[in-house]
């Protein structure tokens, strides 16, 4: 059986998809962060209603 010489070899693979996987948790980590600004954002103005400030 002839290779295929345009595949990338398992070790190539393993190392794409551990990049794109780094990146991505780089991502959403960037993502989350951004969440959990806003969501204290909403907190602090929701107490400053709550008590009138």
């Amino acid at each position: 059986m002839m290779r295929n010489p345009f595949r990338k070899a398992p070790v190539q693979q393993l190392e794409t998809t551990i990049a794109s996987l780094a990146k991505r948790g780089e991502q959403l980590s960037a993502k989350r962060a951004a969440a959990q600004a806003a969501l204290d954002n909403t907190i602090k103005a929701g107490r400053g209603r709550q008590f009138g400030l």
